[in-house]
């Protein structure tokens, strides 16, 4: 083996001072000198030559870029400054029309994609991917085409032409690249991670946060100008997201980190027919990232991120994908993914986000940008879904009894059965039938689970029994006595029926005595004023209330409260109430 050619080279006698200096008054100069310097030293490189001398002048331009990129791009938090104060602080798009007319971003993609880039520490590293993201940031938030044309964008876009279509084909030859090579390098990252975290947690989130919307920008700013090129692409974007967000902590999640979820699920959902999603499951996640590191993320975000409305909704649908449920058994990623599901505790943590996202509700029915209807029961339909299947893991006796599954099992069945209420006394009450299939499947799998437990008392099955048995208790005749009224006043409603039918099993099951949970429903409903601004509306009096003597279903606890209600609407219900 002969040995590598070693050639010296004098050093530099630039600081990172003057560098930066030089790239606010003459980028082009600048951005000339890295691209020289680096196509240099990689040409070396690849001819087996060790440049020996020279290495402080290359590190001295990298972080004086980074530095320069990190002062213009972020906040005094660290969060993205919008990208017109950010080409403000750049020079304007003269700083643009630099970057293009010296193949500034082609190079850093060849670098990033190349092994001598690998061959650095993770301070080099992390500096290039510090500059690469300010202008895929740049380049994604474009206002204008190459033809001069403006692109509608968001308020805060800058005025920048996009580059040429085949500026876009060097760019995206280099996306394949780049990514392999952080697949190839993941345990490198990784243990660059630790390294960054046990420094600096933010820069710890930083680091992977980077590398993230690096492909995430670029796949979407290719896909935009030249879509044909992008399909091989999806995968390996896929696979990155998956990855990176398994990894991001979750102390200081923010939406932009969940929200990779969403580009996840629409390339598995776009660009795979059904084999092609049962093999990306098995490639990218079983013998990728791994399902199990995949979930137990799944589940932290759910418990320390109060995520609402959409994200919440995409994040359930992740989860209820990533159970393996809907794979074939011959899948080779079944098994590993329903065993890896099965060990997560997910309902009460599901539980949980459902009460904070319904505290979000606002009077006019919705919830940050989030309206009751389709979505929201899309929503709650994930989250029958993953009940269903917990239901299965534990008939078949694979899943532990964690603490209140049951109690949260009933809450999410309850959740559903209010969702049906609600919509179904507006104009979208056609949507139920879309969903209808969800609430039976998801309700009939604990029901088998409560016939499975009577019929052999099963010591496993018994704490988990009693814990929904207990939680629906005191609620379980009201959300009968809800559904039979809305069922009566809708008799063609073929869902109402049938959740009216399971609801009624579930009562049998547990052995509840509906004569008596009617009885105690009343003596607990008379404690309740009907007026919606008392305190007793929504706190039990000491007492039963006065009846109202018109209609008899309604209770006060004064006149005032009476005359109240009546004014706001009661008297259209009541039969002959007379004040």
């Amino acid at each position: 083996m002969t040995s590598p050619l070693i050639v010296f080279t004098p050093e530099s006698s630039f600081g990172v001072e003057e560098l930066v200096h030089g790239l606010r008054t003459d980028p082009i100069i600048a951005l000339t000198s890295f691209t020289n310097t680096i196509r240099g030293r990689m040409r070396l490189h690849s001819l087996g030559v060790y440049v020996k001398g020279d290495s402080a002048y290359e590190e001295a331009i990298i972080e004086a870029f980074a530095w320069y990129f990190i002062d213009a791009t972020r906040d005094s938090r660290g969060m993205l400054k919008p990208v017109k104060e950010v080409m403000e602080h750049l020079g304007g798009p003269d700083f643009w029309e630099a970057c293009l007319e010296t193949d500034y971003p082609v190079v850093l993609a060849e670098l990033i994609g190349s092994h001598y880039y690998w061959a650095h520490d993770r301070t080099y590293r992390d500096g290039v991917f510090e500059c690469f993201v300010a202008f895929m940031y740049l380049w994604r938030n474009r206002s204008y085409d190459e033809f001069g044309e403006e692109i509608p964008r968001e308020t805060g876009s800058c005025e920048i032409r996009s580059p040429s279509l085949s500026f876009v084909a060097q760019m995206n030859t280099s996306f394949g690249r780049i990514w392999d090579q952080v697949w190839l390098h993941r345990s490198d990252i990784e243990d660059d991670m630790q390294a960054f975290k046990s420094e600096d947690d933010s820069h710890f989130f930083g680091y992977v946060f980077r590398i993230q919307m690096s492909a995430r920008y670029m796949f979407e700013v290719i896909n935009k100008q030249d879509p044909s090129g992008t399909y091989e692409q999806s995968s390996k974007l896929a696979r990155i997201l998956l990855w990176t967000w398994s990894l991001l902590s979750c102390v200081g999640t923010r939406p932009e980190d969940i929200s990779a979820l969403s580009e996840v699920l629409e390339i598995y959902g776009d660009d795979f027919d059904d084999a092609g999603k049962a093999e990306f499951m098995d490639k990218m996640v079983v013998n990728g990232v791994g399902p199990a590191p995949v979930l137990s993320k799944a589940v932290e975000v759910l418990e320390s991120t109060p995520i609402v409305g959409i994200t919440l909704s995409n994040l359930l649908c992740y989860i209820d994908i990533l159970s393996g449920a809907y794979l074939p058994v011959s899948c080779r990623a079944y098994r590993p993914l329903r065993d890896a599901f099965a060990s997560v505790p997910i309902l009460g943590p599901i539980a949980a986000a459902l009460r904070r996202h319904n505290d979000q509700i606002i009077p006019q029915g919705e919830t940050r940008g989030f309206p009751r209807g389709d979505r929201q029961l899309s929503l709650w339909c994930s989250c029958a879904n993953i009940s269903r299947t917990v239901a299965e893991d534990l008939r078949a006796g694979k899943r532990r009894a964690e603490s209140d599954l049951g109690k949260a099992a009933y809450e999410i069945f309850q959740d559903g059965n209010l969702l049906v209420l609600e919509v179904q006394a507006t104009e979208e009450r056609a949507l139920l039938e879309k969903y209808a299939e969800h609430f039976e499947l998801s309700l009939e799998g604990w029901i088998r689970l409560f016939r499975e437990y009577n019929a052999s008392r099963s010591l496993f099955l018994e704490p988990i029994i009693h814990d929904f048995s207990d939680a629906a208790k005191h609620g379980w005749y009201s959300a009968l006595l809800g559904l039979r009224k809305a069922s009566h006043s809708t008799p063609t409603d073929s869902l109402l029926r049938t959740l009216v039918h399971a609801w009624e099993e579930v009562g049998q099951e547990l052995h509840f005595k509906e004569a008596k949970k009617r009885q105690e429903f009343e003596r607990e409903r008379a404690k309740y004023c009907m007026w919606r601004l008392c305190r007793h509306n929504t706190s039990p009096a000491d007492k039963a209330l006065n009846k109202c003597k018109g209609c008899g279903d309604a209770f006060y606890c004064s006149k005032d409260c009476q005359v109240r209600h009546w004014k706001e609407g009661h008297k259209d219900a009541c039969r002959r109430l007379k004040v």
